[in-house]
């Protein structure tokens, strides 16, 4: 890992979150992260389950998260498909 590099992965990569640690991180509630789980396109991590308690990687959250924002910033300099990107309000 460099420490130069500001998308490595933090050195806690092997760090587990519980499910109410995912929650809190996003802001949202039990049903939307089912959601999330579900939808294949979103490809959210999917959890570890310990004594039917789900636990999530750290290092794949923020891998997601990476990616995410990759994606948001291609989508802003004109996405993927080469188009103009759309006026904001």
């Amino acid at each position: 890992m460099n420490d130069l590099d500001p998308i490595a992965p933090s050195p806690a990569a092997d760090v587990h979150l519980p499910a109410r640690d995912v929650l809190r991180r996003y802001g949202i509630v039990d049903r939307t992260l089912d959601r999330w789980l579900g939808n294949e396109s979103l490809d959210f991590p999917q959890p570890l389950i310990i004594n039917r308690r789900r636990y999530f990687r750290m290092a794949e959250i923020e891998a997601w998260e990476r990616e995410r924002a990759r994606a948001q910033g291609a989508a802003r300099l004109g996405g993927l498909d080469g188009t103009e990107p759309s006026a904001s309000p």
